[in-house]
């Protein structure tokens, strides 16, 4: 008889581990949360009240993660936001309701916003880099370089390419508030363009023109740290960072070396120079933050990408975390850009892409960088695509694959 009993009192405490509802009350007596609990963790229906007797929440849980239709209402009952979990991660569409009327939609997935910068705060915080301080650090190299020549349409022409790397680094969601210019910097750009001016042309790897060695030791410096470029055509600071971003010609598809520097979350401090054909960003710098906080820089931006800083013959590229990923290749790791309609639904089948690659030499970062140009893609107002990127080589509990949308707009 003291076994059945035994038996029966451990199936009754079985069956209580395995699912019971909890009932939660306010000290005056009515319902405040109603769930269920199976093995210790909440499985299925979870609702929350008011004092009042109206709904707060309604949701679903699956193994003790949000799953499903996520309601929550204001006091009087009416809905106020809805969104949808799947393992307890957002994804899909956010609405929130103010009088029944919807007054915000997002999209999210896998628990990223999929827009995360608003066209309104694009267009704000473009007007407000215009107003940052440029903050000009390090000393003159007077030994190297007369001082004279820092002259005050150098010190313009670096705030100018300041301001311009800022804008593409916010859009990229790498730092670029703190970046300053560094005078030691400036110098050695400056011998940079003089070298480029005299031999007719650009290179990283000048031979020497019959300068005094120390001359072209710290012009060649220059050169090698910098990020180059020559035109015939209105040349700025401004123009040639436009041209380092695009950096989509033969001779750089397969690196996009200018593109990784002018996006190097480490980079701290930069330098401008720019004669009537020549100029040069100085890049190798690695004194800025070192926290990695991110999963990769994508290039067009994920989200919300006005149409002036990107165009038809740009290459996408995106760079992982070196913390997250491990190294990989065009055969291991799989590219797909898929088109978007209003709705958000997801076209079926992929574009076609004129090329595919992955570098992995240092760039800023020791990793690799997958670098894409899509064949026949729409550059338009409202052309939005969704890129996914599959069997990553991921550190840790990092996800094996990456997905995000890309919208152009026109800001005007």
């Amino acid at each position: 008889m003291k076994c059945i009993c035994l038996i029966l009192m451990l199936y009754l405490h079985s069956v209580l581990l395995i699912a019971r509802t909890i009932k939660k009350k306010y000290k005056t007596g009515e319902i405040r949360l109603v769930y269920n609990v199976v093995k210790g963790k909440r499985e299925g229906s979870y609702e929350k009240f008011y004092i009042n007797g109206k709904h707060e929440i309604k949701s679903n849980y699956k193994k003790g993660h949000l799953h499903g239709k996520f309601e929550r209402f204001n006091n009087k009952g009416e809905l106020i936001s809805l969104k949808n979990y799947v393992d307890g991660k957002i994804n899909g569409e956010v609405i929130e309701y103010i009088d029944h009327k919807i007054v915000k939609k997002e999209l999210w997935i896998n628990g990223i916003s999929a827009f995360p910068k608003s066209k309104n705060a694009i267009k704000k915080t473009f007007e407000e880099i215009k107003k940052l301080p440029v903050k000009f650090i390090g000393q003159w190299p007077k030994t190297s370089l007369p001082e004279a020549r820092f002259t005050e349409s150098v010190k313009k022409a670096n705030k100018e390419g300041l301001t311009a790397l800022r804008y593409y680094r916010y859009l990229a969601g790498v730092p670029y508030k703190e970046l300053a210019v560094n005078r030691n910097y400036i110098a050695k750009t400056v011998a940079a363009t003089d070298i480029c001016q005299k031999i007719g042309g650009i290179t990283h790897n000048p031979t020497n023109p019959g300068l005094p060695k120390k001359e072209f030791n710290f012009c060649r410096e220059g050169t090698s740290k910098s990020n180059l470029f020559a035109s015939d055509w209105r040349m700025s600071t401004t123009f040639a960072v436009q041209n380092f971003m695009f950096d989509t010609d033969a001779r750089n598809l397969h690196i996009m070396g200018h593109r990784r520097w002018c996006l190097n979350p480490t980079m701290g401090s930069t330098g401008f120079s720019t004669t009537k054909k020549f100029s040069a960003m100085y890049a190798v710098d690695l004194r800025g933050s070192k926290k990695l906080d991110f999963d990769y820089i994508a290039w067009p931006a994920k989200g919300y990408m006005p149409l002036s800083s990107f165009g038809k013959k740009y290459a996408w590229t995106l760079s992982l975390n070196p913390k997250k990923y491990y190294k990989t290749s065009a055969t291991n790791t799989k590219v797909n850009i898929y088109e978007v309609d209003d709705e958000y639904n997801i076209a079926e089948k992929p574009i076609q892409m004129k090329s595919y690659t992955v570098n992995n030499e240092y760039v800023g970062m020791n990793s690799s960088c997958l670098i894409f140009l899509p064949k026949d893609l729409k550059y338009e107002d409202g052309a939005t695509y969704c890129v996914r990127i599959t069997r990553l080589k991921a550190k840790k509990r990092y996800p094996r694959s990456i997905e995000y949308f890309v919208s152009f707009y026109s800001m005007n």
